[in-house]
């Protein structure tokens, strides 16, 4: 979707909030899923990359050298938590 698009889909969802929405009750709920929406849309910090390729050569040298933990290992690691 274009910017143009967006700002024109925006303006659509504005007018129908402003013609449809007239209870404050209806209000506080659209208010409280935009809240939600919003908040879902949040970028997570990413990795750098650098960080990210060290960490996968690292796991590729330990697994070449059997240094892992089985399925039931890391199960039990994880109990003792």
């Amino acid at each position: 979707m274009s910017t143009i698009e967006l700002e024109a889909y925006k303006l659509e969802l504005l007018r129908d909030i402003m013609n449809n929405f007239n209870s404050e009750s209806s209000l506080r709920k659209l208010a409280a899923a935009c809240r939600l929406i919003h908040n879902g849309e949040r970028e997570l910090p990413k990795m750098p990359t650098a960080l990210l390729c060290s960490l996968m050569e690292n796991a590729a040298s330990q697994d070449n050298a059997d240094e892992y933990l089985t399925d039931e290992e890391l199960e039990e690691e994880i109990k003792r938590w």
